[in-house]
């Protein structure tokens, strides 16, 4: 019996422990009962200003949020929330907030949203002079239309910068002389980095813009069209593609290190570049690959005319050269495990060495 007895009383201390109990220093008449289902459903659980519990239809009958957390209580939707717990020091929602980076007062605005939409300027915009260190397009197709004159910087970008998710129009008349599109403070050292980001030129000197300039930090993603040259001294290219870019220098220009890229429908796919991976040339007048060294897995085809879709290339292995009329692979060296097909002339001229016995001419 006294075993009984011990046992229902540790049980009843054990429920007592697991309780939520008031202080002993609270007077002995502070309310302690819950407000009745009725009261309380759909509501939340809190004390008023004695300290007894209450059914609360808000978290106002809390106390007040801080003015940061109203900001946040306010937002409807999960992205809506994200965009305060940024802590955005510039959201562009109006040309007139677009044109705060192209003055030359210095305010700094590390972090920048911009709305979706379209917004249209005359000037250039300067996110170095500025501090932009991260600027982001709300949507792919958010669009800054820029009409800068000849031998402009139209976006100069912080040296240590990331850009992403937005659309560059270039709509000025460049004139005779190129002007630059997207280009780093310092053009032979930078870590800038530019993701998700599409330049065209449209208007009277459309094919005058360059778009990506000196970008050595990457670059993912990003397009260029209806431009001079697409990508210009840029380093680390992931899935970048041109198409009808019209100078004869080249749609990749001075560019190294290159994975899944595209040149489609242009003069020149890919001048002087090195450390090509699995890109491709489609469709130029005058060369897929001119000057480039170390390609892999690189594809160049349907030139439009009687030239030659690799040339003056170097150390070329698993590559394919298919329909020319000229020579599928000229002036170039060090040639392993490459196909040449649909070759109007040579598939290895006679002015190409090193080729070796499982690269394949099938002209």
């Amino acid at each position: 019996m006294v075993d009984k007895n011990t046992r229902m009383i540790q049980e009843l201390q054990a429920q007592i422990d697991r309780c939520i109990k008031i202080p002993d220093s609270d007077a002995e008449t502070l309310e302690t009962e819950l407000p009745n289902s009725i009261d309380r459903a759909s509501q939340y659980s809190g004390f008023d200003a004695a300290g007894e519990p209450i059914a609360a239809a808000t978290f106002a009958s809390y106390g007040a949020a801080s003015a940061f957390i109203q900001t946040l209580l306010d937002d409807a939707t999960a992205s809506a929330a994200r965009e305060t717990l940024l802590e955005w020091d510039l959201i562009v929602d109006s040309v007139a907030d677009l044109e705060l980076l192209n003055t030359d007062d210095a305010v700094q605005y590390p972090r920048v949203l911009i709305k979706h939409g379209t917004y249209a300027t005359t000037d250039y915009l300067d996110f170095a002079v500025h501090g932009v260190k991260y600027l982001r397009g709300e949507r792919p197709d958010t669009t800054i239309s820029l009409a800068p004159g000849e031998g402009d910087v139209a976006v100069q970008l912080d040296d240590a910068g990331v850009y992403e998710n937005f659309t560059v129009l270039f709509t000025g008349t460049a004139g005779a002389g190129n002007a630059e599109g997207l280009q780093p403070e310092t053009t032979a050292s930078n870590n800038t980095i530019v993701r998700d980001v599409y330049v065209y030129g449209t208007g009277t000197g459309q094919h005058q813009w360059n778009a990506f300039m000196y970008i050595l930090g990457g670059l993912v993603n990003c397009r260029a069209f209806d431009c001079a040259v697409g990508f210009k001294g840029c380093k680390r290219l992931a899935n970048c593609q041109t198409s009808s870019c019209t100078h004869a220098t080249g749609d990749f220009l001075l560019c190294d290190f290159l994975v899944n890229c595209l040149a489609d429908t242009s003069v020149k796919g890919y001048h002087d570049c090195n450390y090509l991976t699995n890109c491709e040339a489609n469709a130029q007048s005058v060369a897929a690959f001119d000057g480039c060294d170390f390609l892999t897995g690189c594809y160049g085809h349907d030139v439009t005319a009687a030239v030659d879709i690799f040339q003056d290339c170097n150390y070329i292995a698993g590559c394919h050269a298919d329909t020319t009329a000229g020579d599928g692979f000229s002036a170039s060296h060090y040639i392993a495990a490459t196909l040449a097909t649909g070759i109007g002339g040579a598939g290895f001229a006679g002015t190409c060495s090193l080729v070796d016995a499982g690269s394949t001419d099938t002209v």
